[in-house]
């Protein structure tokens, strides 16, 4: 028997109510987490995901062994902030030499040490004058010992041959066990400190210092060897919030330039290495994708409103690229090892974020036009592309006669995280330690 067509309509209306109104929802619903986005602590808390870790049942970061260290090659120990916080720290000896005095060390109790300076560790650090040391920032989420980040660690200082090579490493007020809420100037600050500790505590030299972040810790890298570079005896301080795009930084002038660039109290370290970093917040977020595949501003981008968010409720805005070129002009006439490497199948942050870097540092010099400026980094974008393209080898340099060096590695695998525990990276660090100074201009390979 037939159905009556008024059925059909009937029916027909009901399905096409019921999609209008889950799209009428989901549309609310994404309205609504974007309003929420705007509320400083919820941003803040998606941002640096701080909270997002392993359970102390799980992970003892306490103890290193339980992450494959020897007994006691790597030390727990707290830091106290110049505002007061206690921040949690590793520090983490080269196999090499803790083969060397491995009795002795596996005779210390094992645990977060109350005086790290009376341990063998600290010693054998600051005695020796061949020791180098490691720097390590690690991205957003978990804590010092989630994920791949031991690896990178082990990876780092378990050559047996290794004899030299130190590491040291935090989490940042708010992450682990670390104290306080991390906020843009919150994490700069706690940077600044693990380095003064370094340089003016343990009294290991700048030029025996490499710089290494990955992810949000490229962000906090850069600010770190900005304020070394720019004002070491100074505040810690954040740039104007500027999008960090192709040109002269935002609130940069000649005269900044100038002053900055004949500081003789600029401190300069042996080389920075940066792991998926990106130029800016506010441009990275509209390509962002959430573990590798929730891109969640891409619906705003549908009706050209990314940026526009972006720029109206972001609170930390992390311009790396502003950074970078002012720290280009400071250490002019020093000399200075950059290296920014990233993976293509990075799902989280897209390796074009690395290229941007590079090809905005190309032409940062004194004295020159925007126009020009912004005209050969798109050079060097097109003709970076090009060489993707044509399959050729995918690392590139720019160094000048001064003694500044930039070189971007853009390699096939290693994905967002997983790539710091390449050789890669520890083969870049290799060539900041060797300060291999290659006076020749501008070269694409």
């Amino acid at each position: 028997m037939l159905e009556p067509p008024a059925l059909h309509q009937h029916e027909g209306r009901s399905i096409f109510t019921t999609i209008l109104l889950v799209l009428f929802v989901l549309i609310l619903a994404y309205a609504l987490l974007i309003a929420c986005l705007s509320i400083p602590w919820v941003q803040r808390f998606a941002l640096y995901a701080h909270k997002i870790r392993t359970p102390s049942w799980w992970h003892n970061i306490y103890h290193p062994e339980a992450f494959g260290f020897a007994k006691n090659q790597a030390t727990p120990f707290n830091l106290k902030s110049s505002d007061g916080l206690t921040l949690f720290a590793w520090h983490v000896l080269p196999l090499g030499l803790y083969e060397q005095h491995e009795a002795a060390l596996r005779d210390q109790q094992p645990g977060v040490v109350s005086d790290i300076a009376k341990t063998l560790g600290f010693k054998l650090m600051t005695s020796d004058p061949e020791s180098r040391l490691v720097i390590n920032f690690h991205g957003n989420a978990g804590h010092v010992a989630q994920g791949w980040r031991t690896d990178t660690y082990r990876v780092l200082t378990s050559s047996p041959s290794n004899l030299h090579i130190h590491l040291l490493t935090l989490d940042y007020r708010g992450f682990g066990v670390s104290t306080g809420s991390p906020t843009e100037s919150g994490l700069i600050s706690d940077g600044v400190e693990l380095v003064n500790w370094a340089i003016h505590f343990a009294r290991i030299p700048p030029e025996r210092i490499v710089i290494l972040g990955q992810s949000l810790g490229t962000a906090v890298a850069t600010a770190v060897v900005h304020h070394f570079a720019t004002n070491p005896s100074g505040p810690v301080s954040v740039l104007p919030a500027g999008a960090g795009g192709i040109g002269r930084p935002d609130g940069v002038t000649d005269d900044d330039s100038e002053q900055v660039g004949g500081r003789k109290d600029r401190v300069v370290f042996a080389g920075i290495v940066l792991v998926a970093a990106f130029s800016s917040l506010p441009v990275l977020l509209p390509t962002y994708r959430i573990a590798g595949f929730i891109p969640l501003l891409a619906p705003l981008s549908l009706f050209r409103l990314t940026r526009y968010v972006v720029d109206k409720i972001l609170i930390d805005k992390w311009n790396s690229l502003e950074r970078l070129q002012k720290y280009q002009r400071a250490v002019k006439g020093a000399y200075s090892y950059l290296a920014l490497i990233h993976a293509f199948n990075d799902g989280d942050i897209p390796w074009t974020h690395s290229v941007d870097l590079f090809c905005g540092l190309v032409g940062a010099e004194d004295g020159r036009e925007d126009d020009e400026m912004r005209e050969e980094a798109e050079r060097c974008y097109q003709k970076i592309t090009e060489v993707r393209r044509s399959k050729r080898p995918d690392y590139f340099e720019w160094s000048e006669k001064d003694g500044r060096n930039v070189r971007l590695e853009l390699v096939e695998y290693g994905g967002h995280n997983r790539i710091v525990t390449y050789s890669y990276i520890s083969l870049a660090i290799a060539r900041a330690f060797q300060k291999s100074k290659t006076k020749s201009s501008m070269s694409l390979i």
